[in-house]
């Protein structure tokens, strides 16, 4: 853990990165062979360095991996895994890359209607899309870990996301939009009634 957690600040190399974040729900696991006092600590450590990673990943297939772990380790951690302020980092964290959603969204559709529109510059716009959307689909996985853990209390944190997951769903939005907003929208009616 303690060579893991500095690795998924490890810039060189988006491998090292993706290994790193994917070996810490495991390493949560492997712990808990000692006793829940043993894995508190070794999540107190992990944490902060995975919530900075995911905060700060400039690559797209690394910060999936590293939503992914985050998601798996909530799921082994459950409930009350996170400080006020964690929940609030995480909150921020997810309300950015919501908000970037759109804009990026935004701007392919700009894209769409300029002059220099070809098939080329489509096929890029559809590889952006299919990005946007696996990281909608890790956000999703996230707030399913989160909801299946903690149930209505997550309320509160959720108020501030739930303006853009009704923007997801209207009619102008793609399918995939759509699709993970009502996942998250099935996690809350699944799991808090």
């Amino acid at each position: 853990l303690k060579l893991m957690v500095p690795l998924l600040k490890f810039y060189f190399h988006d491998g090292v990165r993706s290994s790193a974040a994917e070996i810490l729900p495991l390493l949560l696991s492997c712990a808990e062979l000692r006793g829940n006092e043993y894995v508190q600590q070794i999540w107190e450590f992990m944490v902060p360095g995975l919530l900075s990673a995911i905060k700060d990943e400039p690559d797209k297939d690394v910060l999936s991996v590293a939503m992914e772990s985050l998601g798996k380790s909530i799921e082994l951690r459950g409930h009350g895994c996170f400080t006020m302020d964690q929940y609030k980092e995480l909150v921020d964290i997810l309300l950015k890359m919501l908000e970037e959603h759109f804009q990026r969204a935004e701007e392919r559709q700009q894209k769409r209607s300029d002059e220099d529109y070809d098939e080329q510059i489509e096929e890029k716009l559809i590889d952006e899309d299919n990005e946007d959307s696996y990281i909608l689909s890790k956000i999703a996985d996230i707030l399913h870990a989160l909801f299946a853990t903690h149930r209505s209390e997550l309320f509160p944190f959720f108020e501030t996301l739930l303006p853009h997951y009704v923007k997801l769903l209207g009619q102008d939005r793609s399918w995939s939009d759509r699709q993970w907003s009502l996942c998250v929208f099935d996690d809350i009616i699944e799991f808090t009634g």
